[in-house]
């Protein structure tokens, strides 16, 4: 019997050394996206406490010009199935003759991969 020295095609060795290449690069591409997922739940994590915080600062800011009998308090707030808890203190002082000045520190915690914090700070002048 002739056998053609001409033979076309794959060899079952070099057909299973591609499948593993495309494995190993699919296997990493996934691990990526995973990677990528978390950080973005992260990032909209720190972005929405951020807004809080900035939107409780703003409310404060204009409560302390009305009434600076707020102290100390906190509240708690769930945005996307994560609860953010904001806890805020306000100090009055007085500077140059009778000006009142209030400071109000404000820090939002939340846990979502992790326990993370941001906090803020401002300083509002009166009459």
């Amino acid at each position: 019997m002739q056998t053609s020295k001409n033979q076309n095609g794959f060899t079952l060795v070099e057909l299973l050394i591609a499948a593993i290449i495309i494995a190993v690069g699919v296997l990493g591409w996934a691990r990526t996206q995973q990677g990528s997922i978390k950080n973005r739940a992260i990032s909209n994590g720190i972005t929405t406490a951020s807004e809080l915080g900035i939107a409780k600062l703003e409310e404060l800011a204009l409560e302390c010009q009305k009434n600076a009998a707020i102290v100390q308090a906190n509240d708690s707030v769930v945005m996307q199935g994560v609860q953010y808890n904001r806890e805020w203190t306000i100090a009055q002082g007085e500077i140059l003759d009778g000006l009142d000045l209030w400071r109000i520190d404000i820090e939002v915690n939340w846990n979502h991969f992790g326990p993370k914090t941001v906090q803020y700070q401002r300083i509002v002048v009166g009459d």
